[in-house]
């Protein structure tokens, strides 16, 4: 399988600004879906914050499982990294707080249960 270059993941991501749609490639989507993340939190201040939140509190009740279920793979990735010490002080706090989660709240969770 071959990797879609970083700059064709932007572009991907632009092109969805654009209403354009995700690489068939659910791995290049992946990757795609994580730039357009990382750049909107790059520049996001409270306002579009609040917008993401309330835009996916008003999607599907089961996608609103499986987004958890995302969320909860980056808390164990976090967690992965403070166990393996892959973290520094501009992401120690999340690594610590997501090896606590899993430990704590999730331990053995691992996916949202889609009803």
């Amino acid at each position: 399988m071959s990797q879609m270059p970083k700059e064709e993941i932007v572009a991907a991501f632009y092109n969805l600004q654009r209403g354009g749609k995700f690489p068939d490639n659910e791995m290049e989507a992946g990757k795609a879906l994580a730039t357009m993340l990382t750049h909107f939190m790059n520049g996001a201040n409270e306002v579009g914050e609040r917008a993401f939140v309330k835009e996916l509190m008003c999607t599907h009740r089961t996608l609103q499982q499986s987004v958890f279920s995302l969320f909860m793979k980056c808390i164990e990735e976090w967690a992965h990294a403070w166990e393996e010490e892959r973290y520094d002080l501009r992401n120690e706090f999340t690594c610590k707080k997501s090896f606590e989660i899993m430990k704590g709240i999730f331990d053995g969770i691992r996916r949202a249960p889609l009803i």
